[in-house]
Parts: C-alpha cells; sequence; structure tokens
C-alpha cells in the first residue's frame, strides 16, 4: 500500500508538472522570453519519474476508499471497488481458523500459492490503459507441504498493548525459489496463515498481507 501511495503520488506530481508546462507554452498571451523565464521555474521532469500507474486486481476491481494495516507484519484491510458477488466468479471464500483452537509445533500445514510472475505489460497512451498480452492467465499455482517450527509474535515500538497479537508463522519447510503467496491451510482448508496474501472476504473487502 506504500508502494501503491507513492506511485499515485509521483503519477499525480507528474502530471501536474506536464499541465503546468503545457499551459505556459500554449499560453498565446505570453511572449517568448515570458514563456522562457516561466518555463525556467517549473522543476524539471526527472525523465525516469513514473508517470502512469495501475494497481491490477483482477476482474476490474480497484481500492475503494482508505485501507488500514498494519506495516510490522506487514498486513492491510480494506475494500474493493466495483465488486459484485454475483459477477466476480468467486464462489468460495476462505474460512479463517478459530483462534481459540492453539497451532502446535510441528503441525503440518498445505502451502497453497503462486510463483512471482513476470507480465510484459503494454500501456495504451490514448485510453491510458495497461495491457495485458494473450495467454497471461491463469496464473501457474503451486502446492508443498510446510511443518509449523515457530512463532514470533511482536510489541508495538511504544510499548502499548496491540488490539490483536501480531503474530508470525515460520515452517521448517523451504519455500520453493521464485514463489509467493503462501497461504498456510491446515486438513479440514481452514485458513491458518497468509505470509504474503490477497483474499476477498465478501461484500468486496480485501485483506493483503
Amino acid at each position: 500500500l506504500e508502494q501503491v501511495q507513492q506511485l499515485q503520488e509521483q503519477c499525480e506530481h507528474m502530471r501536474q508538472l506536464r499541465n503546468d508546462t503545457e499551459a505556459i507554452q500554449n499560453d498565446a498571451s505570453l511572449c517568448s522570453s515570458e514563456k522562457k523565464r516561466r518555463l525556467r521555474a517549473v522543476p524539471q521532469i526527472n525523465p525516469k519519474a513514473v508517470d502512469e500507474s495501475s494497481v491490477w486486481l483482477g476482474h476490474g476491481w480497484g481500492l475503494d476508499g482508505p485501507w488500514v494495516g498494519n506495516p510490522q507484519i506487514d498486513i492491510a484491510c480494506g475494500k474493493l471497488s466495483n465488486y459484485d458477488p454475483s459477477t466476480s466468479g468467486i464462489t468460495d471464500y476462505p474460512v479463517f481458523k478459530n483462534p481459540n483452537h492453539a497451532m502446535d509445533l510441528g503441525e503440518s500445514v498445505c502451502r497453497l500459492g503462486f510463483p512471482f510472475y513476470s507480465i510484459p505489460t503494454t500501456f495504451n497512451a490514448p485510453n491510458r490503459t495497461f495491457e495485458l498480452p494473450d495467454g497471461t492467465f491463469p496464473i501457474p499455482r503451486f502446492v508443498n507441504d510446510g511443518v509449523v517450527s515457530r512463532f514470533t509474535e511482536f510489541r508495538p515500538a511504544d510499548g502499548s498493548a496491540p488490539p490483536f497479537p501480531l503474530i508470525w508463522l515460520e515452517t521448517s519447510t523451504a519455500g520453493l525459489r521464485g514463489l509467493c503467496n503462501d497461504n498456510y491451510h491446515e486438513r479440514s482448508d481452514n485458513l491458518r496463515g497468509a505470509p504474503v496474501v490477497r483474499v476477498v472476504v465478501g461484500d468486496g473487502l480485501l485483506g493483503l498481507g
């Protein structure tokens, strides 16, 4: 989310610089010397700066309103825009395990995820949209086992008590290179942990961690 915010701010800054520059260049009431003087006052555009970005969450969904998160455990929660359960194609939602049922060291869990995926997008300037090549989907997925080896609990830097436990779950079974989004499931298929996960939880709510 911090990266998304930074990209949005950078894109807005770039658009403002371009608009200011074009307004001066197209102002017929200004003489050549005055245009040059005003253009010198406009901050120089960094050729490597990002001026277009897009967050793709699938099916045309976007980020709706403010999101909340906890950077200490790398998790966030918010709402999707344009999300309609009747047309989303999602028929099943994850069930989180009962927090009153402890998870034991040595317990076996299933890790379900997908590889880091490089998609060579192209930008359609007239429409200001990014286009994905044919064959991009479905994204490959993988399943491997995991053995619970350790829990790491975090405390806020100011020493205050968190509203809920801030815990990382670690497994001794190494992940595969280049793979992310390892969601931990138990045999009953309840979601037990999510190091990096995107989960739609009804009514367009999305959790990122």
